[in-house]
Order: structure tokens, then sequence, then C-alpha cells
């Protein structure tokens, strides 16, 4: 694990001193400004990440729906610039 990847956790830690277990990863993400959109992607896109915006494919289940949220908030905490666009 880099040590930025460190360095961001013990600040997502700090500003959320109150977050328990499960993690609500959805109430986590609005707090760190991103929004969440339900799409209808085709298969196999099922999450993009732009801007602040997270699109989350509809009809998932709520595991893989967390991992992908998780996945695209460590993406808005950690960097930018990289994301996949779609015009």
């Amino acid at each position: 694990m880099s040590k930025l990847t460190i360095e961001r956790a013990k600040e997502l830690h700090e500003r959320h001193r109150g977050i328990s277990f499960p993690v609500d990863i959805e109430a986590l993400a609005i707090a760190e400004g991103c929004e969440l959109v339900d799409w209808p992607f085709i298969e196999p896109v099922k999450e993009v990440k732009q801007g602040r915006f997270i699109g989350i494919a509809f009809g998932l289940e709520q595991r893989e729906r967390r991992h992908l949220i998780a996945h695209a908030l460590a993406h808005h905490l950690l960097h930018c610039g990289n994301q996949l666009a779609f015009s």
C-alpha cells in the first residue's frame, strides 16, 4: 500500500470519526462530495466515475454495489484526471 493511500485513509478517518461498521459507503461517498447516479449501463459497464459523479448500474446486488461505490470513492480520494469519460 502506498504512503499516499495510507495518508488519505487517515484523513478520511479524521473527517468521519463517528463512522461505525459496517460502513454506509453510500453515505460516506455523499459526505465526501460525490453524487451517486443509478444508470442503465450496458454490460460490461457497471460503474463510471466522472468528476464528482459516480454512476452505478441498475440492478446490482448490494454487495457488488457497495464494492463499486467504494472503488469509485477511492479514485475520487486518491487522484483525479484518469477516469474514463464518455461523450
